[in-house]
Order: C-alpha cells, then sequence, then structure tokens
C-alpha cells in the first residue's frame, strides 16, 4: 500500500498544508517515503527508507510551487522506491 499526496500552486506551497497531506498519506505505509520538488526550473527527486515527515523536515520544499510525494508500505525492497523517473518523466 501506498498514500500519494501533493500541491501544484500559483503560490508557493504552505509548509503546513503540506504537512497535513503526508500525515494523511501516510496511514497507507510507513516504510518508506519520497518526494518530487520542482525548484529552480527542474526536479528534485528525494527517497528515503524512512517516514514521510523525516523527509519533509530535511528536503524543506520552501519556494516551490510544486511538491508531490508518497509514503509506502515496504513489500519489495527499497531498490524500487518511488518517486520514479524515467526518460525525463515523474
Amino acid at each position: 500500500m501506498c498514500g500519494i499526496f501533493g500541491i501544484i500552486s500559483a503560490s508557493p506551497v504552505d509548509l503546513r498544508d503540506l504537512e497535513a497531506l503526508a500525515k494523511h498519506a501516510e496511514f497507507r505505509g510507513r516504510d518508506s517515503s519520497g518526494l518530487i520538488v520542482y525548484r529552480g526550473g527542474g526536479y528534485e527527486v528525494d527517497r528515503a527508507d524512512y517516514r514521510i515527515p523525516q523527509l519533509l523536515a530535511k528536503v524543506r520544499p520552501a519556494g516551490s510551487t510544486t511538491v508531490m510525494g508518497h509514503s509506502r508500505l515496504i513489500t519489495n525492497g527499497l531498490s524500487d522506491n518511488q518517486p520514479l523517473v524515467y526518460e525525463g518523466v515523474c
């Protein structure tokens, strides 16, 4: 199982809103997490083998207008942890 969440906005993402969405998504899985943050004309992808609140605290996507993420229950290892990026598509 996994929880998927995100915010796409014309103004910078409100971190409180993002944290609230992440908290709700975490109920679907707490073993690993990932974020895609659009910043500076490009995407930054972060994957972790720990809970989404820890990853949000590390990445701190302040100033970004687009953030998407997930929390996941590990069923087959971390080698294919999301978010996935293939040929420039996230």
